[in-house]
């Protein structure tokens, strides 16, 4: 995981896909991201356009991401840690994240802890996780 997220109820983070390899590769679409619990239940990510943490909802189309060696695209994740109705508290947290890339079959599995909340990634909402932008998609812009 890249940069972990909090604000106001809502929780995420970016996971990075970054080229080790000599040559040029792209990235198009969604990641496969499955969020799993410490007893093993897991739960597939929705695929949405967008989320508070990013990209901008303006982006149009799904962008073909281009990586030279080293380089880096981002997908962002988000979910709550809010109780939803009827709950008194949350589900047990996500404890490992299995995160495929766009077009592969292979996957990798992190940590779901949130350094922002110093939690592991809450179960009260569905996991929402977006399309892989550059990098650069999700700096904040500069005013002049």
């Amino acid at each position: 995981m890249a940069k972990s997220l909090v604000a106001a109820g809502n929780v995420g983070g970016y996971i990075a896909f970054t080229n080790r390899a000599g040559v040029t590769c792209r990235l198009t679409g969604w990641p496969k991201l499955v969020a799993v619990t410490r007893a093993g239940a897991s739960t597939t990510a929705v695929r949405v356009r967008s989320t508070m943490f990013g990209p901008r909802p303006s982006l149009r189309g799904v962008p073909v991401v281009i990586l030279r060696p080293g380089a880096t695209a981002d997908a962002v994740f988000a979910g709550s840690d809010l109780p939803g109705p009827g709950q008194a508290r949350c589900p047990h947290p996500y404890r490992r994240l299995r995160v495929t890339p766009p077009g592969s079959a292979s996957s990798v599995t992190i940590s779901a802890w949130l350094p922002g909340l110093d939690a592991y990634l809450p179960s009260c909402a569905r996991i929402a996780v977006t399309v892989v932008v550059p990098a650069s998609a999700l700096q904040p812009s500069s005013t002049a």
